[in-house]
């Protein structure tokens, strides 16, 4: 977490942050595809993340 938001972040640091989000991507697909139930909501102590405007879907 203390590189999330860090500016001039390395490429080591880029490319495991572009793996966890496709990980995640694949992870939230399967549940679906077994129609397992989801809430999905933001984490309020997260910076700039304004609850339920934060949250979207990508199709």
């Amino acid at each position: 977490m203390d590189t999330l938001y860090k500016a001039n972040r390395g490429a080591e640091e880029i490319s495991y942050q572009q793996q966890m989000w496709e990980y995640r991507q694949r992870f939230v697909r399967e549940l679906f595809a077994h129609e397992v139930p989801i809430l999905a909501g933001t984490d309020t102590g997260t910076p700039y993340s304004v609850p339920g405007f934060a949250l979207h879907a990508a199709g």
